[in-house]
């Protein structure tokens, strides 16, 4: 109702929706830096500032990204609810649309476009999530001794 009709209400709905889960795992991530790096950043004077910048981000980019895949999963669960609330237009308009007609087929083949979107949005991410921690993937082969070509 605050942003009207339009596509600001669908945007924030999404974030609200994918904003607990990135949090969450985020939170998780840093608690679970381990604490001799802490120590050593510390010892070394390091400020708040660069340890967070230099330790505790690296250590929980694995957890935002797996806070970001479901995150991305469920925001098209956000848009929907949006577009039911109010819209003119939209997958969860012809949803509801559909359904008050009695075309069921229109209403699987938006929940299959809905669900092709999510899947998009999870893969997306996952390929995001490669090229941003290239160094995860190479130290988990060297570790299971592998070699690094």
């Amino acid at each position: 109702v605050w942003l009207g009709y339009g596509l600001a209400s669908k945007v924030l709905m999404a974030a609200v929706i994918i904003f607990f889960p990135i949090t969450v795992s985020l939170l998780e991530g840093f608690r679970s830096c381990d604490g001799s790096y802490r120590v050593l950043f510390r010892l070394m004077g390091a400020s708040f500032w660069q340890t967070l910048r230099r330790l505790y981000w690296p250590w929980s980019l694995p957890y935002f990204f797996a806070g970001l895949r479901v995150g991305v999963s469920v925001a098209t669960i956000g848009a929907v609810i949006g577009e039911w609330v109010g819209a003119q237009q939209g997958l969860g308009y012809l949803m509801i649309q559909s359904n008050a007609r009695l075309k069921t087929d229109w209403v699987f083949a938006a929940i299959g476009w809905l669900s092709t979107m999510g899947l998009g949005l999870w893969y997306a991410v996952g390929w995001l999530e490669r090229r941003c921690l290239a160094w995860k993937t190479l130290s988990e082969k060297t570790s299971q001794g592998g070699t690094i070509r």
